[in-house]
């Protein structure tokens, strides 16, 4: 088990919720949210052949605990209505649970742009934060743990909190729009059960005997399942090394501050010409000297892309930090720490990820003084044998099934109204492989729920990386191909997020567009309302002489613009496979003829097939279109 799980199993036994041998998952806390208008399951354990009785509102029954320490029972379905308690009695052991709701459930998970706080950045955040006194949106915050086995329980440090202008900051910002969506237009309560990892692949979320039925995934699993990447003993020899690197990461080591600042030759410096695009690897020191002729009135340090996680010194003196999830040093220097004369900026910075340390690569460089500035870019010493090395430790978190025994499996009887799903950036490169991965992530959650057709919502990958003039081949196209392919499965959605990108952040800071894009699908897949919830999807193409007839899906709408009207993002090819920028016009209000200059026998047509894409196909609800590639009939 990691080590924040240890720590939090330690801090949950201080709740009275979990005293004695009666106990309830930590999911059953105060102001917790039911599915409404769905069966209900309350677990939990006790001694062995105890007799227990639960109660919640008006409904009665009871369980003997299983040879396991296991009980559960199941209750009817209930409306949206008044809150009400659970109480749960065993001989003379009481637990209560207050404030109970029902609503809609849904669970939020994936990897960073699920986990991305309100607080981080988000475009629009204070001014939701402050109006975001909402009590009736609950979130529950699963921690990111794995395990090598199945779990019993999640890992959870405050229980359901209720939202409010303190809370809202630490929520996702993703799953706060898309509750947000669900409670003004539902008006009931909603219960977001968040559990998602920054730079986790799909194979980690899913069980590793189903991982290990997925064509290119096989020896993975095995390893697996053999104990040869997995079991106790080889956890904690990971953990061992992980926490020596940690150690060194966020090491207050005073010899190297003094090497730094005072310049010692046995740093081994070299001169580098900032900005540039070398990558440097483990703890890099980054030292710089500067003439000031101060007045020693307040300063700023501004320097845009400083480094993952980089910490500023000033003539000796610690100034602040870049933490991974901002994009930027903009730090307030008090007063007398600018002297005159020469002046010494030390930075200290390091990648927690891949150990490969990018810095200064681009933008501004300064110090501020009033309306005096003085530049920083040009010749910096730099050196990485101040600190010891950073040893090289694997992900266990991206272990197939090991989220999923940590994460997800636990809660799996806790019935949820559906999933809402942003990841798929650290499974670019296998995209072949992530079509038949991701339905099978699918179709084992729906199993493990007991619920076929439990609606899954995904988010296609936003566009990202440089804009390319005319981009043949693209990870990032392949991989939102093999996302749109699991719309095939039934009760599934997808946000389109082409257009909200950033070329140079994976992590875009519009996730208000990402959540309402969310509810439309949820609002369609899960609510059956008739609507246009979805932007143009692909058809069929049809040659027609040396041009393409391409035909879209319009889901009752019609596309943004008139007949005649150009859009952007088309590509035709022929047999020699070398795809053209291609010249496409607007038919009807849904299809779309395209033509290139060179291509006289179109073989394939494809649009928005980039990493970042120019292109501008929506419908009259200004919803994006699908990207797509097809071979011409």
């Amino acid at each position: 088990m990691h080590r924040i799980a240890i720590l939090a199993v330690i801090l949950m036994s201080i709740f009275t919720l979990n005293a004695g041998s009666l106990r309830l998952p930590s999911i059953f806390s105060p102001h917790m949210v039911f599915q409404r208008e769905a069966p209900i399951s309350i677990w939990g354990w006790g001694l062995a052949g105890s007799s227990v009785r639960v109660r919640l509102g008006d409904q009665n029954s009871e369980a003997t605990v299983d040879q396991n320490g296991e009980w559960r029972v199941a209750l009817e379905a209930r409306e949206a209505g008044d809150a009400v308690s659970l109480k749960v009695e065993s001989g003379e052991e009481r637990l209560e649970v207050k404030g109970i709701e029902f609503g809609d459930v849904w669970v939020a998970s994936g990897q960073s742009n699920m986990e991305w706080k309100m607080m981080w950045e988000v475009e629009g955040w204070k001014e939701e934060a402050a109006a975001g006194d909402v009590p009736a949106i609950r979130f529950f915050q699963v921690e990111r743990t794995y395990s090598w086995k199945r779990e019993e329980d999640v890992t959870n440090l405050h229980g359901w909190r209720r939202a409010s202008p303190d809370t809202v900051p630490e929520f996702s910002a993703v799953a706060w729009f898309f509750a947000k969506r669900n409670y003004l237009e539902k008006g009931v309560p909603v219960g977001i059960i968040e559990c998602a990892w920054g730079g986790s692949p799909a194979e980690a979320w899913i069980p590793v005997e189903t991982v290990a039925s997925v064509p290119g995934y096989e020896r993975e699993a095995e390893r697996v399942m053999s104990g040869d990447r997995a079991g106790e003993a080889y956890v904690k020899e990971v953990e061992s090394r992980e926490a020596e690197k940690w150690r060194i990461l966020t090491s207050e080591d005073e010899d190297a501050k003094r090497v730094a600042f005072e310049g010692l030759p046995e740093a081994g410096w070299r001169r580098v010409e900032f900005p540039t695009d070398e990558a440097f690897s483990d703890v890099v020191w980054l030292r710089r000297e500067f003439d000031w002729d101060s007045d020693h009135d307040p300063a700023r340090l501004i320097i845009d892309k400083p480094g993952k996680v980089t910490k500023a010194y000033l003539n000796g003196k610690y100034i602040g930090e870049k933490t991974w999830e901002s994009d930027s040093l903009d730090l307030d220097i008090e007063e007398d720490i600018l002297r005159d004369g020469t002046n010494v900026l030390c930075l200290r910075s390091y990648d927690d990820w891949d150990n490969v340390v990018q810095a200064l690569t681009e933008g501004s460089m300064r110090i501020e003084v009033g309306d005096q500035w003085i530049g920083l870019r040009g010749e910096w010493q730099v050196s990485n044998s101040i600190e010891e090395k950073v040893p090289e430790v694997e992900k266990l978190f991206w272990t197939p099934g090991f989220l999923y025994n940590a994460m997800i499996e636990p809660l799996e009887q806790y019935r949820a109204r559906g999933v809402i799903w942003y990841q798929g950036e650290s499974n670019t490169g296998r995209a072949k492989e992530y079509d038949p991965l991701f339905k099978s992530l699918i179709r084992s959650w729906r199993k493990g729920r007991g619920d076929a057709e439990m609606p899954f919502l995904f988010c296609q990958l936003a566009s990202f990386l440089e804009r390319q003039e005319n981009q043949q081949q693209s990870d990032w196209a392949e991989l939102r191909e093999a996302q749109a392919a699991a719309l095939d499965l039934p009760q599934t959605g997808m946000a389109v997020l082409i257009d909200i990108g950033d070329a140079l952040d994976i992590h875009p800071r519009n996730k208000k567009d990402v959540g309402e894009r969310l509810w439309l699908a949820a609002r369609r897949v899960s609510f059956d309302e008739e609507f246009p919830y979805s932007g143009p999807r692909y058809r069929s193409a049809i040659l027609k002489e040396s041009k393409v007839d391409v035909r879209f899906e319009t889901y009752g709408s019609r596309f943004e613009g008139k007949i005649g009207d150009e859009i952007l993002g088309f590509q035709l090819a022929g047999k020699d496979g070398h795809f053209k920028v291609a010249e496409a016009k607007i038919l009807d209000g849904s299809s779309i003829l395209v033509s290139a200059e060179g291509v006289d026998t179109p073989w394939m047509v494809r649009y928005a097939w980039a990493d970042n894409p120019e292109c501008d196909l929506r419908n009259e609800e200004g919803l994006p279109g699908i990207p797509f590639r097809a071979v011409v009939e």
